[in-house]
């Protein structure tokens, strides 16, 4: 990665947006800031995270569980497409972020989504 779309300041609890590229990237981009050693994220599997949100062409963030309500079940199947795709084969223990652009996101903005991956939860047992 010689340049990064983002970087990410991990120096307090709660992970916060440090630089972005001029323009967002046209692809999903995924980048592992810590490897877990946990369960494998897969299809068909919910997972609990804390996680935060930004739109790029303001910065401002839309959510975060770190500041807020705590770790959150997020069920793969209603994600975000783009999320779905680059959460999946992850491990519980890892911190990614991910930027993610409209047409894989929500609404008409790229998103840049940071996420600690706490736990799995398979619904097929």
């Amino acid at each position: 990665d010689d340049n990064p779309p983002v970087t990410i300041d991990e120096s307090d609890d709660s992970p916060t947006l440090d630089t972005l590229a001029e323009e967002p990237p046209k692809s999903a981009y995924l980048k592992v800031l810590r490897t877990g050693s946990g369960a494998q994220v897969q299809d068909g599997t919910s997972v609990i995270a804390n996680f935060a949100v930004w739109r790029w062409h303001d910065k401002s963030q839309s959510s975060n569980t770190w500041e807020g309500k705590g770790p959150q079940v997020i069920d793969l199947a209603g994600a975000m497409t783009g999320l779905r795709e680059q959460l999946s084969d992850q491990r519980v223990g890892s911190r990614v972020v991910i930027v993610l652009p409209p047409e894989l996101a929500q609404g008409d903005d790229t998103l840049v989504v940071v996420v600690d991956i706490l736990a799995v939860i398979d619904h097929s047992k």
